[in-house]
This record gives structure tokens, C-alpha cells and sequence, in this order.
């Protein structure tokens, strides 16, 4: 079963594919991340962690991904406007003073956050005085923090790219790395790698030509520093005994096993959540993830506190895809949810982006690309740094001025 999943997979690529015509498409790529996923699962490279795939885990992750094509598939293709209004789209673009502005908002904020903190994850990591990233800033206010600075970040790099500030171009390209420089001192590799991927998609849509090789090398930097980061916020020996890895590697090679572990144990943990017996939590649950316990205890009555350790394979790997706390809510059901869900976005972002490549739509687009490719970890879009850029781009542009046809 487990090579009729890589095989349907595949073979949702394509059709993604052939729908498109166009490598850069939500369907392809969702599908192309779980294919990777799932086929360096077979590895099994944590045999102690990474038991051999059950048939009903096959079944259900065939059953999201199916879900999503058709979902994204549908809505895509559906025609909702005439065509010929394209041509009369106005483009609405944010100026470099305006980001400014805001990327010294968000400065002041998290240089207060810091300040509130007292330090920075990488100096408590340095110093092993038992602080982590998750004692760092406000609770939501951090995570809003997170997302005004992909946001910027990643409006930045569009107006780098497309050449319209040539004279400002060091200041920008200063501000961009002032941000993701504040990401490494707090150690969130996961907003780091998130902030890639939205520039990578912004520059795939802004240049004709992929520099393949240079991409290449940097990844291959990124997964190094990835790597480091993770020896000095985890510690090197203590990541090769959680990973329970018999191998040992270079410390400076290290982050090729933190992307393999990260990968895979989202498969490993899957593996064990389809195929244990308990009884769906409920919709509270759900939403006492991602919403205020105050108000989820209004609404949902919900005041059961979850051990959620019980469905993951070791805690020291929390990553278990996108539709994991939906399926312990409302089992199978929530897994179709969520893939509905997510196909319909995408089947939206893609057919808005066709018929006008507008700033505001290839900042969307880039947002909802880094969420499906990150899908294989958790719940990105509703998770508050990736989803709520939506929000925060969405009122960026709502009294901006259009300057002209498109």
C-alpha cells in the first residue's frame, strides 16, 4: 500500500500539471511535498521512531490529498467574473515610504518585546540558563508581531525584485536582513524557513529566469545554518539522542538530519494517530488551539485539558501536518475538511493571481504557497505568524490608491 500512495501521489502531480500548465500551480506542489515526505519516510532512517506505514494511514492520506486536488481543481476552473473585465483590473502598490513606516513600527514593537523579555533566545540558548524561544515576547502579541514581519519582509523583497527603487535598493535589502536577523536571534527557524519561501515565490513571479544552481546552494547553506541554529537551541548530542539515530554526523552537517527528522516524523506521528482508538474531542478542541481558552470556554464549554503527548510518537517531535487536530476533533470528517478547505483557498489564490499578477495578489499567493509547502508540519493557516498575513496584507492595501491599469 505503501507504493499505491507514492504512485497516487505522483500521479496527483501530474494531473496538477496538466490542469495548470504551469509548474508553480497549488496542486503540484502540495502534492510534490507529501510525495517527498512520504517517500523519505521509507527510509526509515529512526527505525525506533518510525514504525512501518499501517494501510489505514496510507488510505487517509490519500483521501486528504485527493480531497484537495478536486477541491482546488474545481474552484480554479470555476468562472465566477467575464473574462474581458481583466483588462480594465487596476493595480493597487504599496510604496517604499509606506513600508518604511511600517517596518519601523514593527522594529519599535519587537525591540519592546525584547526588552520585555529581557534578552534573546540565542543569548539564553548560549548561555543555558533554561530560557527558550517560547519565553520570548508577548503571547499573541508575538505571534502578530511574527506575521507584521513576514508580511513587510516579504513586500520588501517584491520591491527589490522588481526594480522600481533602484536608489533605495540597500536600504532594502538592509531592512531584510535586519529582519530575518531578528528571527535568527530568537531562534524560530520555523518563521525563518517560512520567510524563504514567500521570497522565493515573490522572485519566481517577478524574474524570468530561476537561477537553479545558486538556488541550490543556498539551500544547501540554509539547511547548514538550519542545522546550527538547531545545535544551539537544542544542543547537537541531545538532538541525536531524541532522533535515536544510530549514525553519527558532523555537527556542521547536522541540519540534513533536522530536515529529514522534521519531515518524516509528521508520517511517523500520522502513523500512530490513525491507527490508535479514542474518541473524537469535539469541535472545542479544535478551535482551543487557535482561539482565546477564555472564549472557547464561553462558546464550546469545553474545560478538558488534552495530554496531546499521547498522540505523538516522542514530544520531542510536535509535528503532525495539517489536518491532525481537526481529525481528533471530528475524525475522518475533519481530515475532508481541512483539505476542502485548503483546496478552496488555493483554487482562489491561484485564478486571482491569473487574471491580474497585481502586487496584492502575488503577496497573497506567496503566503498561501509557504502554508501548503509547510502543510506537512502543522496547521500553518491557522496557525497566527502565516495565516493572519492575510488579515495584515488585506487592510495594508485597503486604502491605497489605485495608480493605474494593469
Amino acid at each position: 500500500m505503501y507504493f499505491t500512495l507514492l504512485g497516487i501521489l505522483f500521479l496527483l502531480t501530474v494531473i496538477g500539471l496538466i490542469s495548470y500548465r504551469s509548474w508553480l500551480n497549488p496542486v503540484s506542489i502540495f502534492n510534490v511535498v507529501w510525495l517527498v515526505v512520504c517517500f523519505l519516510y521509507g527510509f526509515r532512517l529512526s527505525p525506533n521512531l518510525q514504525a512501518p506505514l499501517e494501510n489505514r494511514t496510507c488510505y487517509l492520506l490519500m483521501l486528504g490529498n485527493i480531497i484537495f486536488t478536486i477541491s482546488c481543481i474545481v474552484v480554479s476552473k470555476i468562472s465566477i467574473w467575464p473574462t474581458n473585465l481583466s483588462s480594465v483590473y487596476k493595480t493597487k502598490e504599496i510604496t517604499f515610504e509606506n513600508i518604511q513606516k511600517h517596518f519601523w513600527i514593527w522594529f519599535v514593537l519587537e525591540l519592546f518585546e525584547t526588552v520585555y523579555s529581557k534578552g534573546f533566545p540565542i543569548i539564553w540558548a548560549l548561555q543555558h540558563n533554561g530560557k527558550t524561544y517560547f519565553d520570548y515576547g508577548i503571547p499573541s502579541v508575538h505571534g502578530f508581531a511574527n506575521a507584521y514581519g513576514l508580511t513587510i519582509l516579504t513586500i520588501l523583497a517584491y520591491q527589490l525584485f522588481k526594480g522600481d527603487y533602484k536608489k533605495q535598493s540597500k536600504k532594502i535589502v538592509t531592512y531584510i536582513l535586519i529582519i530575518l536577523l531578528m528571527y535568527v536571534f530568537m531562534l524560530t527557524r520555523q518563521v525563518i524557513i517560512s520567510a524563504i519561501i514567500q521570497i522565493f515565490v515573490v522572485y519566481c513571479f517577478l524574474k524570468r529566469k530561476i537561477p537553479w544552481v545558486k538556488i541550490l546552494i543556498w539551500t544547501f547553506l540554509i539547511i547548514i545554518v538550519f542545522g546550527l541554529v538547531g545545535n544551539i537551541r537544542t544542543g547537537y548530542y541531545e538532538f541525536l539522542s531524541v532522533a535515536q539515530m544510530d549514525t553519527k554526523v558532523n555537527p556542521l552537517f547536522v541540519g540534513f538530519y533536522w530536515v529529514y527528522m522534521y519531515l518524516t516524523m509528521t508520517i511517523a506521528n500520522l502513523n500512530k494517530l490513525f491507527n490508535m482508538f479514542f474518541t473524537p474531542l469535539g469541535m472545542g478542541y479544535f478551535w482551543s488551539i487557535y482561539l482565546p481558552t477564555a472564549l472557547v470556554n464561553s462558546v464550546f464549554k469545553f474545560n478538558n485539558p488534552v495530554d496531546q503527548s499521547n498522540f505523538l510518537v516522542t514530544q520531542a517531535f510536535n509535528v503532525s501536518g495539517y489536518s491532525a487536530d481537526a481529525y481528533i476533533s471530528i475524525g475522518i470528517m475533519g481530515i475532508v475538511i481541512m483539505a476542502i478547505i485548503y483546496g478552496i483557498i488555493g483554487g482562489l489564490c491561484y485564478k486571482k493571481i491569473i487574471r491580474n499578477r497585481s502586487m496584492k495578489n502575488i503577496l497573497y499567493y506567496a503566503v498561501y504557497l509557504q502554508i501548503i509547502v509547510l502543510s506537512f508540519f502543522f496547521n500553518q493557516l491557522f496557525y497566527l505568524p502565516s495565516g493572519f498575513q492575510f488579515v495584515i496584507i488585506y487592510f495594508l492595501f485597503k486604502n491605497i490608491k489605485s495608480k493605474g491599469k494593469y
